[in-house]
């Protein structure tokens, strides 16, 4: 029996005698090899913030507002400028994920160090797209509160980095991009409905939130944030354990 089909029936139990250092080293050769994202996130998230605050469309309560920060809280702590992300005809994801079965290590390990690679966008996005966002637009909250929806707001985000990771480790690159574009248009069908049918925004009410009790609100957007995505990193790992991937 080969290793690879060892580790697909067992998930490479026994053999992952150091998972989180393994992680760790795998995660920083992911973020090595696509450094280039990272950046070109950041900067489109950066134009994409500066855009929107000359435009002056950020007025809490608009359809606008609400459909811009559902957006861009799907991508905010992610590296969506990767390669792999940009594929059609092929499947890097894939391809990666087949050499890294091939190895002696579990797939927790495998998982756990793309979630590592991918939150390092958290590093770098938020604060790409808010700075230019509060300096270039006119809000009726005051600095404090501003950080406090930011900081919320990256919570909120978390949610749409483990999305990510769970796609990715389940499905090919077609069925992920079009789940994304039906889940997208879904969501902001909704959003418009319920809008229109109660005048309940959202991202509006986390405004008011932000400005009643910022640090409490953000820490529960956080801690939720948190837990949807450790709930997609358990998603990912039985994803990868049924996934059938090419040889």
């Amino acid at each position: 029996m080969s290793v690879m089909q060892t580790n697909r029936e067992t998930g490479g139990a026994g053999n992952d005698s150091r998972p989180w250092s393994d992680a760790v080293w795998l995660a920083g050769v992911d973020i090595r090899r696509t450094w280039g994202a990272y950046l070109a996130s950041a900067g489109y998230v950066a134009m994409l913030g500066l855009f929107i605050a000359v435009s002056g469309t950020m007025n809490p309560g608009t359809y606008s507002f609400e459909v811009i920060m559902f957006s861009v809280g799907l991508i905010l702590t992610t590296p969506f400028f990767a390669r792999e992300y940009m594929s059609w005809s092929t499947d890097p994801i894939a391809e990666r994920l087949t050499w890294l079965r091939v190895l002696p290590i579990g797939i927790p390990t495998i998982v756990w160090s793309r979630a590592i690679a991918i939150l390092m966008a958290l590093l770098l996005n938020p604060v790409a797209f808010f700075t230019p966002l509060w300096f270039g637009g006119r809000w009726t909250m005051d600095r404090g509160e501003f950080v406090w929806f930011a900081v919320a707001m990256t919570g909120v985000s978390l949610s749409g980095a483990g999305f990510t990771l769970a796609m990715e480790m389940s499905v090919g690159i077609r069925r992920w991009v079009l789940t994304n574009i039906v889940m997208i248009v879904v969501a902001i069908v909704a959003i418009s409905v319920v809008g229109l049918a109660t005048g309940f925004r959202v991202f509006e009410q986390l405004t008011r939130a932000a400005s009643w009790n910022g640090p409490l609100v953000a820490l529960i957007c956080l801690v939720l944030g948190c837990v949807v995505f450790l709930g997609c990193v358990r998603l990912a790992k039985d994803g990868l354990r049924r996934r059938e991937l090419p040889a």
